[in-house]
């Protein structure tokens, strides 16, 4: 409600000369914070007396001083609201050249100042080496990847080399340590599941009666893996020059039956190859009759390790080890088919992908077609 002047002059007056605020409110009508805010707007107050020293002037000084300060940095920076955190690092960076304290900007534009050190102290420039890691790491990864997590540092800085990248061995084992690229590593849950009761040892072989062509020597095994309560059996048969799985075979049972199956189906893949040699052990499918008809009808000569000397089938033996690592250890199977399905991709792997020492860090497959 607004009131005339008049009204306000005769209650001022009447307060000057000694009425209470109360009793003009109950005169008037008139609420008293009305009555109160018009003594303070036309009644004039004595002046305070105080005494003026050194100290309240500094302290007065130093208060305009720094509220001209901060007036001027929000000047400067009203239009950084909403800005991103790196955006305001370098106003930060700008406001400090023209030497406006750090910790006053820092609380104006709501960052802390420890970010802004953070910022200044760190590494200045990235490094040659760096950039150079940085452009290894994703072609590490995926040669890893591809390799289902079988290759280490060794074979993959072979993958690198042939795509025409030059990097050192050490160097791909720290990159891999980096982005913690651990190859071979056995399922989790493998021994709660079920344990085997067989165990690979490498084993040496003199390599001096072999190799002489494709086709000349095949050599043969069998092993047994393990899913849930069953067994089962693979056979393979390996050409001894390009250490190439030409075919295999996993079995419910193990009988002459289905070697001679995966040795027939061999031999016509391969197109019946002449003076062919075939090597395996001493084991009662072997040296079944009916398997050995059928190589005798074939002009294959059969050859036979020495009983307890593994060393002359190594090549089937580590083949068997690489899949066990590789393949069998890593991961838990279901059923039988799930077990065969894994098996023929980790031979088309092993085949195609795989590099091998022993053949000059070729795979089976390129070792084989440089020799047609």
């Amino acid at each position: 409600m607004k009131y005339i002047a008049e009204l306000k002059t005769v209650i001022i007056d009447r307060y000057k000369s000694g009425e209470t605020i109360t009793n003009l409110s109950k005169a008037y009508n008139i609420p008293r914070t009305s009555i109160y805010h018009w003594i303070d707007m036309l009644v004039e107050k004595p002046a305070k007396e105080f005494s003026l020293t050194k100290r309240n002037v500094y302290d007065t000084q130093f208060k305009l001083e720094r509220l001209e300060l901060i007036n001027d940095i929000q000047h400067f920076v009203i239009s950084s609201f909403g800005i991103p955190k790196e955006r305001k690092i370098e106003l930060v960076y700008l406001l400090a050249e023209r030497q406006y304290p750090i910790k006053t900007i820092c609380k104006i534009l709501g960052i802390e100042t420890s970010t802004f050190y953070h910022d200044k102290n760190r590494k200045p420039e990235v490094y040659l080496i760096d950039e150079e890691d940085d452009q290894f790491k994703p072609l590490i990864q995926s040669i890893f990847s591809e390799s289902d997590g079988r290759f280490g540092g060794r074979k993959i800085r072979i993958q690198l080399v042939k795509a025409g990248h030059i990097i050192s061995h050490q160097r791909v084992l720290r990159l891999m340590k980096e982005m913690d690229l651990k190859p071979n590593q056995p399922d989790d849950d493998y021994n709660n599941y079920h344990k085997r009761k067989y165990a690979y040892k490498p084993n040496i072989i003199s390599k001096s009666e072999y190799y002489p062509e494709v086709n000349k020597i095949w050599i043969s095994d069998i092993t047994y893996i393990r899913v849930r309560k069953e067994h089962y059996y693979l056979i393979v048969i390996i050409d001894l020059y390009s250490r190439k799985v030409i075919g295999q075979q996993l079995a419910k049972t193990l009988g002459t039956s289905e070697l001679l199956e995966i040795m027939k189906e061999t031999y016509l893949i391969r197109n019946q190859p002449k003076d062919l040699i075939f090597h395996s052990d001493q084991g009662l499918q072997y040296t079944a009759r009916a398997f050995k008809t059928f190589l005798k009808q074939n002009n294959i000569i059969q050859s036979f390790s020495k009983k307890g000397c593994p060393y002359d089938n190594s090549v089937a033996e580590s083949f068997f080890a690489s899949l066990k690592k590789e393949e069998v250890y890593r991961h838990i199977y279901n059923s039988y088919d799930h077990l065969k399905n894994c098996i023929d991709e980790y031979v088309i792997f092993y085949n195609e992908k795989r590099p091998h020492a022993s053949l000059r860090y070729s795979t089976p497959d390129e070792f084989e077609f440089r020799s047609i």
